[in-house]
């Protein structure tokens, strides 16, 4: 199928763009599949569970950070002798900070698994899209030829009693008929004609709802071809039950489904990492810049140099109570 939609994609984008034939069941099917919004939908959805499992791994890499700190302290305040006194002082401060998670529980390597659940589920559920937005275009495609099939017989009734609206009068002139069948012969000629148009109401609204599956936003020279008589279709005879065996196995819609039982299963897993302790490794590094009022103080460079300070430490975080938050 999706070679078939390879094939006749470029052709079709060309005959879309001229407008110059009618449309066929292979060339709405290929389109709506290209541009239907629940597809693109689920396209969405499938690319941002990707997107979900590299932030997932992203969890592995540690995080670094700057600061800057600037403040100004009026009146009386602490001096850098551990002192205070009623002078301004400002203090500058810069350093950098670094945390690597050396053990969080198992969160990340089972976020990882999930995320890669989901994204089996998502892959699943955009094809499954494909399958439904294919069926209903072959349901609507149908539709429009059974109600222009219906369009043409009401038209061909109109012919006959308009045909029998003429024999009448001519009967009656010749003296054959009473007038009452000639009246029975315009009502029923009116009444197709109200048949006809009420048919013509209904092939209509088949295609505007064939185009709208289809995602057009120009319908005024839209149009359906018949189906060809020497197309060949496959029919395999099998019984109710290998039929929905088959189903079962090979159904896009119950895949994702399944998928998503088991991708809700791992999250269960990630919610219980609560449970266990974490350990990170940080470390940081900075120095600032101090000021009084009044006082010699030591030039920007020379105290940044002396107050250069370096740490380092690990730490561990034991859950004891989390209000139930785990639980939940």
């Amino acid at each position: 199928m999706k070679t078939r939609i390879a094939i006749l994609l470029p052709l079709l984008f060309v005959a879309i763009t001229v407008h110059a034939s009618a449309w066929t069941l292979d060339s709405c099917v290929n389109y709506a599949i290209e541009h239907n919004i629940d597809i693109r939908l689920r396209g969405a959805d499938a690319e941002s569970s990707r997107l979900q499992i590299t932030q997932a791994k992203s969890r592995y890499l540690p995080t670094l950070s700057g600061y800057a700190n600037q403040s100004w302290n009026i009146g009386r305040g602490l001096t850098s002798q551990n002192t205070y006194a009623d002078r301004n002082t400002t203090n500058t401060s810069l350093g950098a900070q670094l945390n690597l998670p050396v053990f969080d529980g198992l969160n990340t390597p089972r976020q990882v698994e999930y995320a890669k659940a989901s994204l089996a589920a998502a892959l699943e559920q955009f094809e499954a899209a494909k399958d439904d937005v294919t069926l209903n275009v072959m349901a609507a495609y149908l539709q429009v030829l059974y109600t222009k099939e219906l369009y043409e017989v009401a038209k061909h009734q109109v012919d006959l009693s308009d045909f029998e609206l003429r024999r009448q009068s001519a009967l009656l002139e010749a003296g054959k008929i009473p007038e009452v069948d000639l009246l029975e012969a315009e009502s029923q000629l009116a009444q197709d004609k109200l048949n006809m148009e009420q048919a013509d109401n209904d092939w209509r609204l088949a295609l505007v709802d064939l185009a709208q599956l289809l995602n057009l936003e120009d319908i005024s020279d839209f149009d359906i071809a018949p189906l060809e008589n020497s197309q060949q279709y496959e029919v395999l005879i099998q019984m109710p039950e290998q039929v929905y065996a088959d189903a079962l196995k090979h159904n896009h819609s119950v895949r994702a489904s399944r998928l998503a039982v088991d991708a809700a299963d791992k999250y269960i897993k990630v919610a219980k990492t609560g449970y266990i302790p974490s350990l990170s490794f940080n470390a940081s590094v900075g120095s600032n810049y101090y000021t009084v009022s009044g006082m010699n103080n030591e030039s920007f460079a020379r105290q940044l140099k002396n107050n250069y300070s370096t740490g380092f430490g690990l730490t561990l975080s034991v859950p004891i109570f989390d209000a139930f938050q785990t639980r939940n």
